[in-house]
C-alpha cells in the first residue's frame, strides 16, 4: 500500500506542476516521468490497480493513496466533478497514456474553467486510453457547489412534501425513503430505480424542454443549453440513437424565444468528435440519419466548417459522407 501511495503522491505532485507551468507543453514528459516509473514498477507487480475517486482523495482497497484539500484547483476535484468515479490502471500503462490522463486530469485552476475543456469523463471517454479505464456517474450531476446542493436539498424537500400530501407513495414506501438521505449514491439510486440511465437522460432531457417551451426559464436559457448539451453527451456516451433522434426533434420545435439555447447547443455540436459520433449512430439508426441529422447540422454554426470536414475525413461511417 505505502508504494501504491508513494506512486500516486508522485502522481499529484506532477500533476500540480504541469498545472503550474501548463505554457512548458514541451517540458510535461519530463516533470511526468518520476510518477510514471513509480506506478509502473507497482502495475508490474501487482498487475491493476482499481482506485475509488472521491471529492478528496484516492482510495484503494477503501484506503486513501491520494488525499488533498477540497478545492477546485485539485485533481481529485477535477476528477470527481466531472462524473469519474473509479479509475483502473493496468499493467503495460505507457509514459503517452500517462501524460494523456494527466492533461485530463489537471485541475482548471484558480482563474476557472479553462475554454475548450470538457468534463473529466467526457475526456477520458475521447482518449480511449488501453491500459487506463474509469467507471462513471450514469447522468451527470447537477449540483456542483455548495449553494446548488443546499437548492437542491430545499426542492427535494418541497418534492417529497408534495408526493407524501398527494398519496404518491405507501406508507411503506415512505418509511424506506425517509430512512435514506436527500441525495443518495449512484448504487442507492440504482437500487431504487433500476431504470436504465437513458431513461433517465431522457426523462431529464424532457423536463429541461418544458421549461423552456413554456417560457420559464428567465435568465437561465443559456445554462439550459448546457444541460441539454450535456445530456446529449450521455446519450452519445451510451450510443442511445433514439434518444438523440428525439431529443433533435424536440429542439427543433422550440420557438424563436428559445435562439440562445439552439445557439449554445450548435457550438458544442459543431466539434469533430461529436459528429464522428453522430456519424456512427446514423449508420445503426435510419430515424436518426433521415431526421435527427438534418437537424443537428442545421444547429451547427458556420465556423464549424473546418470540424466538419475533419470529422468526415477521420470518420469510416457512412453517416456524414
Amino acid at each position: 500500500m505505502r508504494e501504491v501511495a508513494k506512486a500516486f503522491e508522485a502522481l499529484g505532485r506532477s500533476i500540480k506542476r504541469i498545472s503550474s507551468y501548463r505554457h512548458a507543453r514541451g517540458k510535461f514528459g519530463e516533470y511526468l516521468q518520476p510518477a510514471w516509473q513509480e506506478l509502473d514498477a507497482v502495475l508490474a507487480r501487482e498487475g491493476e490497480l482499481l482506485l475509488e475517486v472521491q471529492p478528496t482523495s484516492l482510495l484503494l482497497h477503501g484506503e486513501p493513496v491520494l488525499t488533498e484539500p477540497l478545492r477546485e484547483a485539485s485533481l481529485c476535484h477535477r476528477l470527481y466533478q466531472g462524473g469519474v468515479r473509479a479509475l483502473r490502471f493496468q499493467r503495460g500503462l505507457t509514459e503517452d497514456e500517462m501524460l494523456s490522463f494527466s492533461r485530463i486530469a489537471m485541475p482548471d485552476g484558480i482563474g476557472g474553467h479553462l475554454v475548450g475543456r470538457e468534463d473529466a469523463v467526457i475526456e477520458l471517454w475521447k482518449a480511449d486510453l488501453p491500459h487506463l479505464s474509469y467507471e462513471s456517474v450514469d447522468v451527470y450531476e447537477v449540483a456542483r457547489t455548495e449553494a446548488d446542493r443546499a437548492t437542491l436539498t430545499g426542492i427535494s424537500v418541497c418534492a417529497q412534501a408534495t408526493l407524501q400530501a398527494a398519496g404518491g407513495r405507501s406508507a411503506a414506501e415512505d418509511d424506506v425513503y425517509g430512512a435514506l438521505p436527500l441525495l443518495v449514491s449512484v448504487a442507492e439510486r440504482t437500487a431504487l430505480d433500476p431504470e436504465a440511465g437513458t431513461h433517465r437522460l431522457q426523462r431529464a432531457a424532457l423536463v429541461v424542454l418544458r421549461v423552456i417551451e413554456r417560457h420559464l426559464a428567465g435568465r437561465d436559457l443559456e445554462s439550459l443549453g448546457d444541460t441539454l448539451g450535456r445530456l446529449m453527451d450521455g446519450m452519445l456516451f451510451t450510443q442511445d440513437a433514439p434518444a438523440v433522434a428525439t431529443l433533435l426533434e424536440k429542439v427543433r420545435g422550440l420557438d424563436e424565444t428559445a435562439a440562445v439555447v439552439r445557439k449554445e447547443l450548435g457550438r458544442r455540436m459543431g466539434e469533430a468528435w461529436r459528429l464522428e459520433e453522430l456519424a456512427r449512430l446514423c449508420d445503426e439508426s435510419m430515424d436518426l440519419f433521415m431526421f435527427g441529422l438534418p437537424v443537428w447540422l442545421s444547429l451547427v454554426p458556420p465556423e464549424a466548417g473546418a470540424a466538419l470536414v475533419e470529422a468526415m475525413s477521420a470518420s469510416e461511417s457512412k453517416g456524414l459522407r
